[in-house]
């Protein structure tokens, strides 16, 4: 569970880099 939420920050925070 908590390497799927890591997991899933990180695929946030590489989405938002690239909307930026």
């Amino acid at each position: 569970m908590c390497k799927f939420g890591r997991f899933l920050m990180r695929t946030y925070q590489q989405s938002e880099r690239l909307l930026n």
